[in-house]
């Protein structure tokens, strides 16, 4: 197996909602994405979004990946991904949101995101909305195995995350992510938190 669903090559205007990517379909335990005879692959993402513009993921469970939960961007190539919108989505949780299916392989770095901004080496990732001007519109971002939210590279600017419940339920149950809540790196710049 490699990635779940990927938008990809100028894809526009698409909505992914109402989907289990990476769990049985009652939402209780992990069917991973990315597993060759048991060994994982990079391309073991939940979600995609490669060089695509304005499409909108929401109201979708993201677990069980062992790659990522949602990846915008990619980590190699000139890509530019803009003005989507990611919102309403369980990253890392069953499908109650309250216990864990994480994202990533515990103990292996650099890989277990539950939503990632990657524009490595040239890519730009920019305009993209992560959560939403409503507490609605959050992302609940909880129990994967490195940072729950990361922009990584310095074509990482200019995107707004807000309103998500990152490392807590909405009714402030504890649900930590391995490592950090908010994760930006390598030159990342002029983004809002």
């Amino acid at each position: 197996d490699g990635g779940g669903f990927q938008i990809q090559d100028a894809a526009f205007s698409n909505v992914v909602s109402s989907n289990y990517i990476g769990t049985d379909a009652t939402g209780t335990y992990a069917v991973p994405n990315g597993t060759i005879a048991g060994l994982p692959l990079a391309n073991g993402r939940g979600i995609t979004i490669y060089d695509s513009a304005d499409n909108v993921v929401e109201l979708n469970l993201v677990s069980g990946n062992l790659f990522a939960g949602i990846v915008l961007g990619g980590f190699d190539g000139n890509l530019t991904v803009s003005g989507n919108t990611i919102r309403s989505n369980y990253v890392g949780t069953d499908a109650t949101g309250l216990l864990p299916i994480p994202n990533g392989i515990p103990n292996v770095p650099d890989i277990g995101f539950g939503i990632a901004m990657a524009a490595v080496p040239t890519s730009v990732v920019t305009g993209n909305t992560i959560g939403g001007p409503s507490p609605f519109d959050g992302n609940v971002v909880g129990f994967n195995t490195t940072a729950g939210i990361a922009g990584d590279g310095p074509g990482v600017s200019g995107n707004t995350i807000t309103h998500n419940f990152i490392g807590v339920g909405p009714t402030g149950t504890p649900m930590p992510n391995g490592t950090l809540g908010v994760l930006l790196r390598n030159y990342a710049n002029c983004n809002r938190i």
